[in-house]
């Protein structure tokens, strides 16, 4: 498995994060990978919006999904986006 990811503050309220996720099976077709882009905007110390894309790409029989392994079909890709509203308590 190999992954990169990085975090952006565009401001100190707005922050970016991107991530990729790569699995080389070997002596096999099936090398999946998964794209994250997510970003976050602090209300306050507690209180965050959030929203996060993924893309998930399978060849080889392989099935990662974007939430995790056998949530797809054998070599069908996902896209997922999810939205919300945080408060750590």
């Amino acid at each position: 498995m190999y992954w990169l990811g990085a975090e952006y503050f565009v401001t100190p309220a707005f922050s970016l994060t991107a991530s990729g996720y790569c699995q080389d099976v070997h002596s096999t077709g099936a090398d999946p990978w998964l794209a994250v882009l997510s970003a976050d905007y602090f209300l306050s110390k507690r209180t965050d919006l959030y929203a996060t894309a993924a893309y998930a790409r399978n060849k080889g029989g392989s099935t990662l999904g974007v939430g995790g392994y056998g949530t797809t079909l054998a070599n069908e890709n996902q896209t997922g986006v999810v939205m919300g509203i945080r408060h750590k308590f």
